[in-house]
């Protein structure tokens, strides 16, 4: 092989890893759509209990830790890790549609921030919204986006009901922190909120609302599946 043909060969080659190069080379609007994924990841499993809103099967039969310190110190952590990274990205080198992309990105994660400098779990328990209320509706096939079409979803909601018992305890002890500190809800919002959930309280099983999911159950199961599953309920 003479020296004209080896450096052709070179050459070819050299040209072939610069096209490469430059084919795989990540630009900063690549850089931004993989942090804006990352961090939408986070979220959808920082709660297990929203896992049937976000359609994370493995976290269907968990009702979550929500306001647990773990579970603040994981929710806080999503925010500052989503800021940190952005920080890394060349605003200049943006795309036009990507810098307002990033504005307001970065805007929302650093207002989230922001947030945790106040005790605004103190005040989240009202009429409006509370995972009382919530956990009601989602028992409630035709209007819940939990997914009751099969024997394991259904066996999912009762796991999940055995994480009930923990988060009422840590919303008392919750509650009562707002009472030490003077951060608490007006009479007539506590008042509603407690309305918002205490058909949840009915004691005669066939009448509480969460009997529906029983009464919603699929006729493709076996009768052995349901009556297990009812007994669960």
């Amino acid at each position: 092989m003479n020296a004209s043909v080896i450096r052709s060969i070179v050459a070819i080659a050299l040209a072939v890893f610069v096209i490469n190069a430059f084919a795989k080379e990540t630009t900063e609007a690549d850089k931004l759509n993989q942090i804006i994924s990352e961090y939408t990841n986070s979220v959808k499993r920082l709660d297990a209990f929203s896992a049937d809103h976000f359609a994370v099967e493995e976290d269907l039969g968990k009702f979550g830790d929500y306001l647990s310190p773990d579970y603040m110190s994981r929710a806080k952590k999503i925010q500052q890790t989503g800021l940190a990274k952005l920080e890394k990205i060349s605003f200049e080198k943006l795309p036009p549609s990507d810098r307002v992309t990033y504005t307001l990105f970065k805007d929302d994660v650093t207002v989230e921030l922001k947030s945790f400098e106040f005790p605004t779990e103190l005040l989240e328990f009202n009429q409006m919204g509370n995972r009382l209320s919530r956990f009601i509706d989602q028992a409630n096939p035709s209007t819940s986006s939990f997914p009751f079409d099969s024997v394991k979803h259904y066996e999912d909601f009762v796991s999940r009901i055995d994480g009930l018992p923990a988060y009422v305890d840590r919303q008392i002890a919750v509650f009562k922190r707002g009472i030490k500190e003077n951060v608490t809800l007006s009479c007539v919002v506590v008042e509603k909120a407690i309305n918002s959930y205490k058909d949840g309280l009915e004691s005669e099983p066939t009448k509480n609302p969460f009997w529906k999911s029983v009464k919603a159950m699929p006729a493709k199961f076996s009768k052995e599946d349901k009556a297990r599953l009812t007994e669960g309920f």
